[in-house]
């Protein structure tokens, strides 16, 4: 939900008030949604992940998430300087969207968090 705030940044353009309206909505979304998704990944993570690993798969997901944007943002600075800047923000702004995505796995059927592999029904570990 947040990324979709990212699709009112092309958009930006023309008299300032229409500008600085699209600039304070598309923070205003990220802003708002942002906490709410980053809660909801994090929780499923730890309650799906044997205690023993959260740090590993922790530290790996930051190491993912934070490691290829110095690459991200090479290839956006490439792909603004063949087809210009706002090209460039629209394509970014699409490729967030495909995180939706993972909307089709069988995450989004969870009611309840489930326990960590290995564990018991109570989520202690039976061995």
């Amino acid at each position: 939900m947040s990324d979709a705030g990212f699709l009112l940044l092309p958009l930006a353009g023309g008299p300032p008030a229409v500008t600085v309206g699209l600039l304070v909505a598309s923070q205003l979304v990220a802003t708002l949604a942002g906490p709410v998704t980053a809660i909801n990944q994090l929780s499923l993570r730890q309650a799906v992940t044997p205690d023993w690993l959260l740090g590993r798969v922790n530290g790996a997901m930051l190491t993912i998430a934070l490691g290829t944007a110095p690459v991200g943002a090479l290839l956006g600075g490439l792909l603004a300087d063949a087809v210009g800047l706002r090209p460039a923000v629209l394509i970014g702004a699409i490729g967030l969207q495909l995180g939706f995505v993972r909307l089709l796995s069988p995450v989004r059927s969870l009611r309840h968090a489930p326990g960590p592999a290995g564990a018991g029904a109570d989520g202690s570990n039976s061995s």
